[in-house]
């Protein structure tokens, strides 16, 4: 049976990830691996989870972290001493894996389970639609020379946290801004499970309907996945080290 092994915000991390493969007995060529976005920056080795993620054939969403490194990569954005991404930016294979990486949909959607890097607006509905909308939407600006986050909602999926229900977003989001603003889960009403990270902070958010799996690896606490077939967590600790950068 093929199983599907969701992960939350790597950021560079191999090590962990490749634990907690091992942990979770991912088998490449049967089990489905899918990654809810940044994969890249703050961690030790950016270009190795890059790569480790294409040998395996992984799913991923774009998280804001990597397209970060796309802006960068294209000169839309300078690189500053708080990126750790040279080495992507100074491998051989540079140019594949920003390929590789700007081909990443916002939004992987299947009946059961949906997964997106940080949140699903409340007035979308029909997600395979949205899916499909937003990916080309995303192409669309990359090949414009654009950077994704000129594009509202595609800002909304890779960086809300809390919104108004009618998606509208505070102004901050530490403190927890004050009503009308919610978590966005507060106002989701679709039937499949939601998958995403981009919220260290809260740590594992595990809801009636969605899995927040951003534990925070990057800042030396865990990483952690979700095995959907068996609703199973599974975390690796993190050397603290590995978020010092």
């Amino acid at each position: 049976m093929t199983r599907r092994l969701y992960v939350g915000d790597v950021q560079g991390c191999l090590e962990p990830l490749e634990r907690l493969l091992v942990e979770a007995g991912f088998e490449p060529g049967v089990d489905r691996l899918i990654l809810a976005g940044d994969l890249v920056n703050k961690g030790p080795d950016n270009v190795g989870v890059l790569r480790l993620a294409r040998r395996l054939g992984a799913e991923a969403v774009v998280g804001n972290h990597d397209v970060a490194l796309l802006d960068i990569a294209a000169g839309r954005r300078p690189l500053r001493d708080r990126h750790t991404i040279g080495d992507v930016l100074d491998a051989p294979d540079r140019d594949e894996l920003i390929e590789w990486l700007a081909a990443r949909p916002l939004l992987i959607v299947d009946d059961d389970v949906c997964v997106v890097h940080a949140a699903l607006h409340p007035r979308w509905s029909d997600l395979s639609a949205i899916a499909d909308r937003l990916g080309r939407r995303v192409v669309e600006l990359l090949r414009g020379g654009d950077s994704p986050f000129v594009d509202d909602e595609v800002r909304f999926a890779m960086t809300a946290r809390y919104c108004a229900p009618d998606g509208a977003i505070a102004d901050s989001d530490w403190p927890p801004p004050a009503a009308p603003f919610g978590p966005w889960t507060d106002y989701y009403t679709g039937d499949a499970t939601v998958v995403f990270g981009h919220w260290a902070r809260a740590g594992l958010q595990v809801g009636p309907r969605w899995r927040g799996l951003d534990t925070g690896c990057v800042y030396g606490h865990s990483l952690t996945g979700w095995i959907a077939e068996e609703d199973r967590l599974i975390s690796v600790p993190c050397d603290p080290l590995e978020g010092s950068a």
